[in-house]
């Protein structure tokens, strides 16, 4: 049968307790055409089938092939929708065996149940599976690829969100891949008003307070944005959802991953059609026009003064791509202490530095601060390889960071957002604790 190599190994897969087991049957699976496009189908990023459970059926199907089940789930994935006709095909062709029944359910739920995820399967085998597209913003240490005059726009700091406002349902696509809808009359009409014809909006979701008047800090907004997508938000919840667009992408460039139009005349339409509409519940994302760096840094800073996570100063010439660009840059507060090293790592497997260094772990002086950081390091750094740094175990080094968060894996102790390594520290002999770090990252005391 067709299907029944994915069944046995997706089994096996489920047996295996070490990730490097895992991985290593993974790499002889997808030399099978079946098992690959299972993958595909099954964790590609917003791919769905609009049916969830799919039962067996009394009187099925045989099969040819496999890939006559694929083409059935292509025809749902391009529909958007699925009817009794369409459920009970789908339910007679998957009945052919018990293991395409299995491996059809895997598919439809988005889970392989077996502990490898999308990420796994890219990393073994290269663009296997769909991401969602997603531009990514440099460091500031690129700030000088950015010729001016240039754009600087607030930095979003809520749910990012695509919105495909020419679809009937799901009209937003969260990076994760997620589709949801935000059944507000007024956003729906405002989000339709600013597009003409199949594109796609970049930006970002936020929730008003019970005031209409105020953003919710994150954490609050986005608890609100999850109970959306999980379908127990209440209609005056649905009510209270922004979005704010910085971005605009014909679709079939989207699906493509590549809009070679530059930045100004894709933000010049959007600032053209935004006069369209109200701004009720859509509106164009704070920004400038800047000449120099100065003045960019300036508006960086009024951001931060509002209350606001930074800014994205982005090239002129900038085209839209997946990918992270050499043009768009992340101003963001980024604060630097003293850790004690306390240990090394490789990198991962199959990975560019499976064997040199990945990164270090390292301590505050109160040891309320445990973190990895495996950013920042010139390849030089990493070829000395993780026996060198393990010998630097006890020595000082020099972190950048942008928060203290809360470690999800223990309640003892906190880690590091987005950690980067800067420099050993060989005139240093103390640490910094966790309230030095937290009052330069925040400038607030514990």
């Amino acid at each position: 049968m067709p299907f029944e190599y994915v069944y046995q190994n997706l089994l096996k897969l489920a047996g295996l307790p070490s990730t490097n087991d895992k991985e290593e049957l993974v790499l002889e699976c997808l030399k099978n055409k079946t098992f690959q496009k299972t993958m595909k189908y099954a964790l590609s990023q917003g791919w769905t089938y609009s049916i969830r459970e799919v039962p067996y059926h009394k009187v099925p199907l045989e099969l040819e092939s496999a890939d006559e089940l694929f083409e059935f789930l292509e025809y749902l994935r391009e529909k958007g929708s699925a009817n009794e006709t369409d459920k009970n095909q789908l339910s007679r062709l998957s009945s052919a065996s018990l293991a395409t029944l299995y491996v059809v359910n895997c598919i439809t739920q988005k889970d392989i149940k077996c502990g490898v995820g999308v990420k796994t399967i890219n990393k073994i085998k290269p663009k296997t599976c769909h991401l969602v597209p997603y531009q990514r913003c440099s460091s500031e240490e690129k700030i000088g690829n950015v010729q001016y005059p240039a754009l600087i726009q607030k930095k979003a700091d809520s749910m990012f969100s695509y919105a495909l406002p020419f679809k009937e349902k799901d009209v937003f696509l969260t990076r994760g891949g997620q589709f949801y809808d935000v059944l507000s009359a007024t956003l729906q009409k405002e989000l339709k008003t600013l597009i003409d014809g199949k594109e796609v909006l970049v930006g970002e979701c936020q929730v008003l307070d019970e005031q209409y008047i105020n953003v919710l800090p994150r954490k609050a907004g986005n608890g609100i944005l999850n109970s959306i997508i999980q379908g127990t938000a209440t209609q005056e919840q649905m009510e209270r959802v922004i979005y704010d667009v910085w971005d605009i992408i014909p679709y079939d460039a989207f699906l493509e991953q590549s809009y070679k139009v530059n930045i100004v005349h894709r933000f010049n339409t959007l600032q053209e059609r935004e006069k369209r509409i109200r701004g009720d519940a859509v509106q164009v994302i704070p920004y400038e026009y800047v000449s120099s760096e100065q003045e960019a840094r300036d508006f960086y800073a009024k951001m931060r003064s509002m209350g606001y996570e930074g800014a994205i100063l982005k090239n002129f010439n900038d085209h839209w791509k997946f990918n992270t660009s050499p043009m768009q840059i992340k101003l963001k507060n980024q604060s630097v202490a003293e850790f004690e090293i306390i240990d090394a790592y490789y990198g991962e497997k199959n990975g560019r530095f499976a064997d040199l260094l990945g990164g270090i772990t390292i301590r505050s002086a109160c040891g309320k601060i445990v973190s990895n950081c495996g950013g920042g390091f010139s390849d030089k750094e990493r070829k000395l390889g993780v026996d060198w740094w393990k010998e630097q175990i006890g020595k000082i080094a020099g972190i950048k960071f942008e928060s203290v968060i809360e470690d999800k894996t223990t309640r003892e102790t906190y880690k590091l957002y987005s950690p980067q390594f800067d420099e050993i520290r060989n005139d240093k002999i103390e640490a910094d604790t966790l309230e030095y770090c937290l009052e330069i990252s925040t400038g607030k005391r514990t």
